[in-house]
C-alpha cells in the first residue's frame, strides 16, 4: 500500500447510535488503513450504540468507548473480520483480534490525526513467535505496541 494509493471507504452503519461518531468513524477508518492485513478484511463497519463506560465482572471499569464491528457482508461470524473499542479520551483503538496492533489515534481539536510514524507503515508483517506484527524502518524491527 503506497502513501499515494487512495484508501478504501468502510461502509458504516449505526446500530442504536444516536449520538455524533463522524470523528470516531474517521479515526477508525485511519487506524484499519494503518494495518494493511486488516484493511484487506474490511469493507463494512458497525458502531453499536452510543459512546458508554462498562462495569466488568471484575469491578473495574471499561473507560468511555464506543464499540463496533469490521469486516465484510453481515458482519456476522465468517464474515467478522474483528470487532473495536475506540477510547474516546486517550483515541486508543483497540481490537479483540491480537494479531492486529493497539493503535495510539489521538488526534487534534481540528480533526488533523496523526498516527505515529512507526504505526503507518504499510509493510506490517505477522511474528508468530512473539504474537505481534512488526515491521522493518529500514535500521531496525520495529514492534507493536501493546
Amino acid at each position: 500500500m503506497s502513501s499515494s494509493k487512495a484508501t478504501k471507504a468502510i461502509a458504516w452503519a449505526l446500530r442504536g447510535t444516536k449520538g455524533d461518531v463522524g470523528s470516531v468513524i474517521e479515526r477508525v477508518q485511519k487506524g484499519v488503513d494503518a494495518i494493511p492485513a486488516l484493511a484487506q478484511k474490511v469493507e463494512k463497519g458497525e458502531i453499536i450504540g452510543d459512546p458508554h463506560v462498562t462495569q466488568r465482572k471484575d469491578g473495574s471499569t471499561d473507560p468511555l468507548h464506543v464499540s463496533g464491528l469490521l469486516g465484510k457482508g453481515n458482519l456476522k461470524r465468517s464474515n467478522r473480520a474483528t470487532s473495536f473499542h475506540y477510547y474516546i479520551e486517550t483515541g486508543e483503538l483497540v481490537f479483540s483480534d491480537k494479531k492486529y496492533p493497539t493503535l495510539s489515534l489521538a488526534g487534534s481539536a481540528d480533526g488533523a490525526d496523526k498516527i505515529p510514524a512507526h504505526q503507518k507503515a504499510s509493510d506490517w508483517v505477522w511474528d508468530e513467535t512473539y504474537s505481534k506484527y512488526r515491521y522493518h524502518d529500514g535500521q531496525k524491527w520495529v514492534w507493536q505496541e501493546g
